[in-house]
């Protein structure tokens, strides 16, 4: 059994691209979805990074770097609408969204996993961005499903700078996940 985990893609987070990947990022993830959740095994995980007001966001140690962004309610919050097709009956239990309140989720991925009894054989990671919430997931994932292949989807993601993207897939790949393209075998 398979999962995909588009990781937080935000408006907001979508807003601070480069416009080539603004544009294309969440197009081709659509495309990429299409395809696979045509498999009825299949299940979607789409990530919401979270926050409120300012007093709440500095209990984190994230707000130390990051400014108060994504909160509750507000269009920079909201999934990216060209996933909407993934959040209607036709796909009704099998996708899920999950509110996240810092860069990697585990109580909700958790309680999915034990309400459902998962257990996957294949784990597929994307989204934004590749040097902070998409790999926090996939460490986060591969402690809940330490069975599983972890395979991060790397023209499906994008990161802070190149570098720290490039650095990101070198982690992966040493902590043994699989780095790769969606045109290439597992």
């Amino acid at each position: 059994m398979k999962l995909i985990v588009v990781v937080d893609l935000q408006n907001e987070f979508l807003g601070w691209q480069p416009e080539n990947i603004r544009e294309t990022l969440p197009k081709n993830i659509v495309s990429y979805l299409q395809k696979e959740m045509e498999n009825p095994t299949t299940k979607l995980i789409c990530t919401r990074d979270t926050h409120f007001e300012i007093d709440y966001y500095r209990e984190y140690s994230e707000s130390i770097k990051f400014d108060l962004h994504c909160v509750r309610g507000t269009y920079g919050w909201e999934i990216a609408k060209e996933l909407d097709d993934f959040m209607n009956e036709r796909y009704m239990k099998r996708c899920w969204v999950i509110n996240k309140v810092t860069f990697g989720e585990y109580e909700e991925f958790k309680r999915l996993r034990d309400l459902f009894k998962w257990d996957f054989d294949d784990i597929e990671v994307c989204g934004l961005t590749t040097d902070i919430c998409v790999i926090s997931n996939m460490v986060t994932l591969h402690t809940l499903f330490p069975r599983a292949v972890m395979t991060c989807l790397m023209d499906l993601t994008n990161g802070t700078t190149e570098d720290n993207e490039d650095m990101a897939f070198s982690i992966m790949k040493s902590m043994g996940f699989t780095v790769r393209g969606t045109n290439e075998k597992g």
